[in-house]
């Protein structure tokens, strides 16, 4: 395969997400069987025609129409694209060359997260006269992106070590031996019992790495985030089950708001409220006030964690609806009722059905809501999902001789 049709691969529909192109009640297994025979073929799938994972609709026809790649519509977007885009990449360079146009009408300084910033103001343009580096140039005026900015090689270097950590990690600590065999029918390739052992050992690495992840990335607030999802965990498993939706969504509508409002709870302001002082002000030979100050200064990559706790906050509703929904029935009755192979599930069933009642705990808990690939900007993902995924990798959901 060369590298261009291997990129070209990477950006299919059918890898980005296989519900573009697939039902998402067919099994996943299905859809790779499918991917795999037209790899085979050497023919690739045409997803207008009807097929073998191809989607349809409840007539039996395909949902996606023909390729327009050659279409007078697509012209004008090839065109929109070929224009637009240098013409972005344009305007960033225009307002951060050192020369500025002849007709600038104001000249100023400015200092901005503690850089001096030189800025000439033109009728419709702002140029970037000076910078953080002294060759290259950098606008500094929104403080989140340069926060983000200035952390990319050590956010790199966490999601580098992240697959490396656990590999290691599942070569320290192996799957048993393999546990039963295929059933007749060739329908199942990964027992219960090798499933719960996916899960004992994705978990426990997946627990172990949301707290370093959370230590290194938000340093002592760390501690704030780690107490905000036991108060969520502590709704769902311990008020009265006709509580629980009301309380999940008040709960967290509030932490939102009040993770703004306060600020992230800064220690110094949490230390003058509990030792308030004449002056009303920071005392930084106070005692307790100096601890504060002390913590604030050891707030990890990115110190504002509550702006990242917005996509958290998403995951914390989703856990505890999915317990809540458990408690009418348990997966295992389900699959048994619509004789179900847990192991080769569609991904609508790994959505709807329940996790079992002992996977619902804080260990599960915490590693789902902290998954560190997907903590930063999602996507999101159920509970009931990542659970099912622990147990049954997708991609090993393959016959034994494969």
């Amino acid at each position: 395969m060369s590298i261009f049709s291997y990129t070209r691969s990477i950006y299919a529909l059918d890898t980005i997400d296989t519900r573009f192109t697939s039902s998402s009640n067919t099994p996943y297994k299905t859809v790779v069987d499918a991917r795999s025979d037209s790899a085979t073929s050497g023919s690739k799938r045409d997803d207008s025609k009807p097929g073998v994972g191809v989607k349809t609709d409840r007539h039996g026809r395909p949902v996606a129409q023909p390729s327009k790649w050659n279409t007078p519509e697509f012209y004008v977007y090839y065109f929109v694209f070929l224009t637009i885009v240098p013409y972005m990449f344009w305007i960033a360079y225009d307002v951060s060359r050192r020369s500025c146009p002849a007709n600038s009408i104001k000249d100023r300084e400015l200092t901005l997260n503690q850089h001096r910033i030189r800025i000439t103001r033109n009728t419709n343009l702002f140029c970037l006269k000076g910078g953080y580096w002294a060759v290259k140039l950098q606008d500094l005026s929104d403080a989140q992106y340069y926060n983000f900015r200035k952390n990319i090689p050590y956010l790199s270097l966490l999601l580098i070590f992240h697959p490396i950590l656990r590999k290691l990690y599942n070569t320290i600590r192996p799957l048993p031996a393999r546990i039963g065999s295929p059933k007749p029918n060739g329908s199942t390739y990964i027992s219960a019992a090798e499933g719960e052992a996916h899960l004992e050992q994705r978990a426990s690495f997946d627990f172990g790495w949301a707290l370093i992840f959370l230590a290194a990335l938000h340093g002592f607030s760390a501690i704030k985030v780690l107490l905000i999802l036991y108060a969520n965990f502590s709704l769902a498993t311990r008020l009265p089950r006709k509580f629980v939706p009301v309380a999940t969504w008040v709960f967290n509508i509030a932490i939102l708001f009040a993770n703004e409002l306060s600020d992230g709870y800064k220690f110094a302001k949490m230390a003058v409220y509990l030792w308030p002082v004449e002056s009303g002000v920071l005392d930084p030979g106070n005692a307790l006030h100096g601890w504060g100050i002390w913590f604030d200064s050891y707030g990890g990559i990115i110190s504002r964690w509550e702006i990242l706790f917005n996509i958290t906050v998403l995951r914390m509703i989703s856990y505890n609806l999915d317990y809540y929904w458990s408690l009418d029935e348990r997966g295992g009755n389900i699959l048994e009722k619509k004789q179900l192979d847990p192991a080769n599930l569609s991904e609508r069933d790994r959505v709807s059905i329940p996790a079992a009642s002992k996977d619902f705990n804080f260990r599960n808990y915490i590693g789902y809501t902290v998954y560190g690939p997907l903590y930063l900007t999602g996507p999101i993902l159920t509970f009931n999902d990542y659970i099912s995924q622990l147990k049954y990798p997708p991609l090993q959901s393959k016959h034994p001789a494969q």
